[in-house]
């Protein structure tokens, strides 16, 4: 689940989810629902996320994403 690695990443940030909707190009429910792995996220968006984050993708994958 995206929620574990994005969570603390924008409350260091200062950002709010609706600030990374904004910058994903998505609505805000839509990100609720990928964060939350109601939906999978587009790999543009994800890749979107990771870079208005500032961190490299594979940080934001699951660990056992990474590892496989």
């Amino acid at each position: 689940m995206l929620r574990k690695q994005v969570l603390p990443l924008l409350e260091e940030q200062e950002r709010s989810q609706r600030w990374l909707a904004r910058k994903v190009g998505v609505d805000p429910a839509l990100l609720h629902r990928y964060l939350s792995g109601q939906v999978l996220m587009p790999e543009g968006r994800f890749l979107r996320m990771a870079e208005a984050l500032g961190v490299a993708p594979d940080e934001l994958r699951p660990r056992e994403e990474v590892a496989a």
